[in-house]
Parts: C-alpha cells; sequence; structure tokens
C-alpha cells in the first residue's frame, strides 16, 4: 500500500472509515514510521492525553539520582575493599585457630571417641540381641516342625491300619449273601 493520504487520516478520526479499510490502514501505519508519524500529528488535541503535573520535574530529579562514572567506580572500590576486608579476617581467624592451644582439640577428639566407643556399644547390645531373638526363633520353629512330623506319622500309621483291616461292612456283605 502507498502512503496514507490527508483525507483517510481525516476520515479515520471522524471514525467514517470501512471497518477493512480502517484495518488496512493500521496494518500499514504498523509497519511504515512516515505514515505513523503523520498519524500521530493529526490527532486532534482533544483526544491528546495530557502529561500530569510535576512528571517532567520527577523525571529530571530521578535522572539526577542516577550515578555517574565517578560515583560507580567509587562504590566499585569500597566493595572490593570490603571483600578483602572480609577475606583477611577469615584467613586470620584461620590462623589463630591453627596456633591455638591444642588442647580444646585434644577435648573435642576425647569427646568423639566417647560417642564413637558408646554407639560400638549400643551396636553389640543390639546385634547379641537380635542373636537371642533369632535363637528363640529357630526353637520354636524347629518344635514346630518336630510337631508336624509326628503328626504326620501318626496319620501315616492310621491310613496304613485301616488299608491292612478287612473292612467290617464287606464281612456283613458276605453274611447277607449267605442266605441268599
Amino acid at each position: 500500500m502507498a502512503h496514507i493520504t490527508e483525507e483517510q487520516i481525516r476520515k479515520y478520526y471522524r471514525h467514517e472509515l470501512e471497518q477493512t479499510d480502517e484495518i488496512v490502514l493500521l496494518q500499514h501505519v504498523a509497519q511504515c514510521e512516515y505514515c505513523a508519524g503523520r498519524l500521530a500529528a493529526g490527532l486532534p488535541e482533544s483526544q491528546m492525553l495530557s502529561m500530569p503535573r510535576g512528571l517532567r520535574t520527577e523525571i529530571l530529579e530521578q535522572a539526577d539520582r542516577i550515578p555517574g562514572r565517578r560515583q560507580r567506580q567509587r562504590e566499585y572500590y569500597r566493595y572490593c575493599t570490603r571483600v578483602a576486608l572480609g577475606m583477611c579476617m577469615a584467613l586470620g581467624l584461620m590462623v589463630s585457630v591453627n596456633f591455638m592451644d591444642n588442647s580444646a582439640w585434644q577435648r573435642v577428639a576425647s569427646w568423639k571417641n566417647a560417642v564413637t566407643e558408646l554407639s560400638t556399644q549400643r551396636e553389640r547390645t543390639v546385634s547379641s540381641d537380635e542373636a537371642a531373638r533369632k535363637q528363640q526363633y529357630e526353637k520354636e520353629q524347629s518344635k514346630r516342625l518336630q510337631e508336624q512330623k509326628e503328626k504326620q506319622r501318626k496319620y501315616l500309621e492310621q491310613q496304613k491300619k485301616e488299608r491292612t483291616e478287612p473292612d467290617s461292612r464287606q464281612g456283613a456283605g458276605e453274611w447277607f449273601d449267605q442266605f441268599k
């Protein structure tokens, strides 16, 4: 599309353009800076937004607060100094702890040994308790197994006995057969 005309701009602000023509005009304005400037320049003052009072002075005051190069440089050097001092203090603390009387470290080591000894005693106690429970369980299991074997043996004997004994009903059948 060619650049928009003054007539199109006037019709746009009077809302006299067809919807399709208005869409085409706005699409062109979105892509063409020249036409966007002309469309904005043709905006009636009644439709323009006015700037709130004090906005300009507020913007200028905030612009003055933006730190300059020198001020940023000073802040950077102060930060670096603080970091260097912190590192020096940490290093000094490490060195002083290293040269400190070893008695404190020996106490800590003895406490550590005492705690380790207590934990190993507890583990031994727990393992002996577990061993006793395991032994008790195994005894109970062997007792149950013997009882089951005994029951099985008695059952098998009973079955064997029933097979070898003559059936009493069978004898009664022979007795009745005699009278036939």
